[in-house]
């Protein structure tokens, strides 16, 4: 593997030792495919009471296609990230992302919850720790952190979220 810009941490380190891994290189190609494929099926028509994609809201995975990591048994740990104001057409969004995803025969989230719906940056921000705090917001939070990708959308309420979580550290 050649590395460039975009090249991860691996594949600088397969071009140093002057090795290759198929199966990493396999994954990272499935991964690649795989993300544009999202891409191109959650950017098409989507929008909130009539408004087109703003800075407000990302669509965002997280676990191996986040990690770069894609295999055919991936699923799919997805988030409709909201930063911004509370609006009615959010949970009809969420609902038209799933059956998009559904739809285009992608594994879904497991039962737990935590993935596969919506989540606002305000829990996610200012309830870090204490009786406010859940499960699934911190699982939220660290994953947002470690591994989260954006693959619908803009990536403005992602990245803003992340430096609000940081700021607070």
């Amino acid at each position: 593997m050649e590395p460039n810009s975009h090249n991860s941490s691996i594949e600088k380190l397969a071009h140093k030792l002057k090795c290759r891994w198929p199966a990493i290189e396999k994954s990272l190609r499935s991964t690649e495919a795989k993300r544009k494929n999202l891409s191109s099926l959650l950017n098409q028509d989507i929008k909130v009471n009539a408004e087109e994609w703003n800075e407000d809201w990302s669509i965002v995975a997280f676990g191996s296609i986040a990690r770069n990591e894609w295999t055919a048994g991936s699923d799919l740990d997805w988030t409709l990230l909201v930063d911004g104001m509370a609006s009615s057409g959010h949970f009809g969004m969420t609902q038209d992302i799933a059956r998009r995803i559904e739809k285009a025969k992608y594994k879904g989230p497991g039962p737990a919850g935590v993935f596969g719906n919506m989540a606002f940056s305000h829990d996610i921000i200012h309830r870090i720790g204490g009786e406010n705090d859940t499960n699934r917001n911190t699982t939220q939070r660290i994953l947002l952190l470690l591994e989260s990708t954006v693959i619908g959308g803009r990536a403005d309420a992602h990245d803003r979220v992340i430096r609000g979580i940081l700021a607070l550290s």
